[in-house]
Protein backbone atom coordinates (compact mmCIF):
# COMPACT_ATOMS: atom_id res chain seq x y z
CA UNK A 1 0.00 0.00 0.00
CA UNK A 2 1.09 3.28 -0.73
CA UNK A 3 1.63 6.00 2.18
CA UNK A 4 -0.47 8.97 1.84
CA UNK A 5 1.02 12.54 2.41
CA UNK A 6 -0.45 12.63 5.59
CA UNK A 7 1.09 9.41 6.22
CA UNK A 8 4.35 10.70 5.83
CA UNK A 9 3.88 13.82 7.89
CA UNK A 10 2.54 11.60 10.80
CA UNK A 11 5.61 9.34 10.28
CA UNK A 12 8.17 12.39 10.55
CA UNK A 13 6.78 13.82 13.25
CA UNK A 14 6.31 10.66 15.22
CA UNK A 15 8.01 10.68 18.58
CA UNK A 16 11.08 8.86 18.70
CA UNK A 17 11.99 9.06 14.77
CA UNK A 18 14.86 10.62 14.39
CA UNK A 19 15.26 10.58 10.32
CA UNK A 20 13.00 8.76 7.51
CA UNK A 21 13.89 8.57 3.91
CA UNK A 22 10.92 7.83 1.49
CA UNK A 23 11.02 5.78 -1.59
CA UNK A 24 8.84 5.41 -4.62
CA UNK A 25 9.05 1.84 -6.44
CA UNK A 26 7.15 1.93 -9.36
CA UNK A 27 7.47 -0.07 -13.33
CA UNK A 28 9.35 1.16 -15.73
CA UNK A 29 8.23 -0.53 -19.53
CA UNK A 30 11.53 0.27 -21.81
CA UNK A 31 11.25 -2.19 -24.60
CA UNK A 32 8.01 -3.73 -25.41
CA UNK A 33 9.50 -7.07 -25.42
CA UNK A 34 11.27 -7.02 -22.19
CA UNK A 35 10.27 -7.34 -18.64
CA UNK A 36 9.76 -3.99 -17.05
CA UNK A 37 12.38 -2.54 -15.33
CA UNK A 38 12.17 -1.01 -11.65
CA UNK A 39 12.29 3.22 -10.96
CA UNK A 40 12.95 3.92 -7.51
CA UNK A 41 12.90 7.35 -6.99
CA UNK A 42 14.93 7.97 -3.12
CA UNK A 43 14.64 10.50 -0.83
CA UNK A 44 18.73 11.47 -1.56
CA UNK A 45 21.04 13.72 -3.05
CA UNK A 46 23.18 13.02 -5.58
CA UNK A 47 25.91 12.71 -3.52
CA UNK A 48 24.14 10.53 -0.80
CA UNK A 49 23.53 8.27 -3.58
CA UNK A 50 27.06 8.01 -4.39
CA UNK A 51 27.37 7.27 -0.43
CA UNK A 52 24.80 4.80 0.35
CA UNK A 53 24.18 3.07 -3.08
CA UNK A 54 27.07 -0.25 -3.67
CA UNK A 55 28.59 0.95 -6.29
CA UNK A 56 31.07 -0.50 -8.49
CA UNK A 57 31.49 2.59 -11.47
CA UNK A 58 30.76 5.79 -11.14
CA UNK A 59 31.33 9.35 -13.09
CA UNK A 60 31.69 12.57 -12.01
CA UNK A 61 28.40 15.05 -12.80
CA UNK A 62 27.90 17.52 -15.39
CA UNK A 63 26.29 20.91 -14.06
CA UNK A 64 22.63 20.92 -13.92
CA UNK A 65 22.55 17.35 -15.46
CA UNK A 66 19.54 15.47 -14.11
CA UNK A 67 21.11 12.10 -12.77
CA UNK A 68 20.03 8.44 -12.36
CA UNK A 69 22.09 5.33 -11.23
CA UNK A 70 21.59 1.86 -12.70
CA UNK A 71 22.30 -1.47 -11.78
CA UNK A 72 24.84 -4.08 -13.39
CA UNK A 73 21.38 -6.02 -15.02
CA UNK A 74 20.71 -2.59 -16.59
CA UNK A 75 24.02 -2.89 -18.70
CA UNK A 76 24.18 -6.37 -19.27
CA UNK A 77 20.24 -6.46 -20.54
CA UNK A 78 20.70 -2.99 -22.19
CA UNK A 79 24.10 -1.80 -22.60
CA UNK A 80 23.63 1.27 -20.88
CA UNK A 81 27.28 2.58 -18.70
CA UNK A 82 27.87 5.36 -16.43
CA UNK A 83 28.66 8.29 -18.40
CA UNK A 84 25.86 8.04 -20.90
CA UNK A 85 22.61 10.08 -21.27
CA UNK A 86 19.52 7.76 -21.65
CA UNK A 87 16.03 8.59 -21.87
CA UNK A 88 12.86 7.29 -19.27
CA UNK A 89 9.21 6.92 -19.81
CA UNK A 90 8.00 8.83 -17.13
CA UNK A 91 4.42 10.41 -16.95
CA UNK A 92 3.79 10.26 -20.50
CA UNK A 93 6.78 11.68 -21.28
CA UNK A 94 11.07 10.74 -22.62
CA UNK A 95 13.09 12.12 -19.54
CA UNK A 96 16.79 12.29 -20.20
CA UNK A 97 19.13 11.64 -17.40
CA UNK A 98 22.55 11.22 -16.99
CA UNK A 99 23.85 7.71 -15.54
CA UNK A 100 26.38 8.79 -12.56
CA UNK A 101 26.87 5.19 -11.33
CA UNK A 102 26.84 1.59 -11.89
CA UNK A 103 25.35 -0.58 -8.21
CA UNK A 104 25.41 -4.44 -7.29
CA UNK A 105 21.66 -5.37 -7.14
CA UNK A 106 20.60 -8.88 -6.62
CA UNK A 107 16.90 -8.86 -5.85
CA UNK A 108 16.04 -7.25 -9.30
CA UNK A 109 17.20 -9.19 -12.52
CA UNK A 110 15.25 -7.15 -14.40
CA UNK A 111 17.07 -4.22 -13.91
CA UNK A 112 16.81 -0.77 -11.44
CA UNK A 113 17.11 2.45 -12.53
CA UNK A 114 17.18 4.57 -9.50
CA UNK A 115 16.54 8.74 -9.59
CA UNK A 116 16.16 11.39 -6.49
CA UNK A 117 12.45 11.17 -5.10
CA UNK A 118 12.98 15.37 -5.94
CA UNK A 119 12.61 14.85 -9.69
CA UNK A 120 10.49 12.25 -9.63
CA UNK A 121 7.73 14.69 -7.94
CA UNK A 122 8.71 17.26 -10.17
CA UNK A 123 7.99 14.78 -13.58
CA UNK A 124 4.56 13.21 -12.26
CA UNK A 125 3.65 15.16 -9.21
CA UNK A 126 2.75 11.80 -7.59
CA UNK A 127 3.91 12.21 -4.17
CA UNK A 128 2.86 9.02 -2.72
CA UNK A 129 5.51 6.38 -1.25
CA UNK A 130 5.68 2.50 -1.55
CA UNK A 131 9.17 2.46 1.47
CA UNK A 132 9.92 4.11 4.22
CA UNK A 133 13.36 3.48 5.95
CA UNK A 134 13.15 4.89 9.81
CA UNK A 135 16.06 6.06 12.15
CA UNK A 136 14.91 5.84 16.12
CA UNK A 137 16.52 8.49 18.45
CA UNK A 138 19.21 6.74 21.13
CA UNK A 139 16.77 5.15 23.63
CA UNK A 140 14.11 3.90 21.50
CA UNK A 141 12.56 0.29 20.81
CA UNK A 142 11.56 -0.73 17.47
CA UNK A 143 8.53 -2.02 19.15
CA UNK A 144 7.28 0.82 20.88
CA UNK A 145 7.37 3.05 18.12
CA UNK A 146 5.80 0.53 15.68
CA UNK A 147 3.16 0.35 17.60
CA UNK A 148 2.63 3.84 17.93
CA UNK A 149 3.05 3.88 13.85
CA UNK A 150 0.08 1.15 13.57
CA UNK A 151 -2.13 3.16 15.89
CA UNK A 152 -1.60 6.53 14.44
CA UNK A 153 -1.33 5.63 10.48
CA UNK A 154 -4.39 5.83 8.18
CA UNK A 155 -4.37 1.73 7.58
CA UNK A 156 -1.80 1.06 10.10
CA UNK A 157 -2.19 -2.21 10.51
CA UNK A 158 -2.22 -3.23 7.11
CA UNK A 159 1.51 -1.96 6.70
CA UNK A 160 4.47 -4.49 6.40
CA UNK A 161 7.03 -3.30 8.83
CA UNK A 162 10.50 -4.97 9.21
CA UNK A 163 13.23 -3.91 11.70
CA UNK A 164 16.77 -4.10 10.22
CA UNK A 165 17.42 -7.42 11.94
CA UNK A 166 14.43 -8.61 10.03
CA UNK A 167 15.43 -7.17 6.60
CA UNK A 168 18.41 -8.82 7.11
CA UNK A 169 17.92 -12.34 8.32
CA UNK A 170 15.21 -12.33 5.44
CA UNK A 171 17.87 -11.23 2.81
CA UNK A 172 20.55 -13.82 3.79
CA UNK A 173 17.56 -16.71 3.68
CA UNK A 174 17.01 -15.60 0.25
CA UNK A 175 21.16 -15.54 -0.71
CA UNK A 176 21.47 -18.71 0.63
CA UNK A 177 18.50 -20.41 -1.42
CA UNK A 178 19.74 -18.52 -4.67
CA UNK A 179 23.44 -20.26 -4.31
CA UNK A 180 21.44 -23.60 -2.99
CA UNK A 181 20.26 -23.31 -6.15
CA UNK A 182 23.07 -22.71 -8.27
Amino acid sequence: RLLTIEDQQRLRSEQGVAAVEFRRETSLLLAPDRAPVTLIARDRTPADHDAVLPLIDRTALPAGAEVAWISEAMQDLYGWTTGMTVRLPVAGRERPVFIAGMFRDYGRSTGVVVIPRERFLAWTGDEAVSDASVWLEPGRTAGSVIAALRKGLVNGDALEIRTTGEVRALSMRSFDRAFAVT
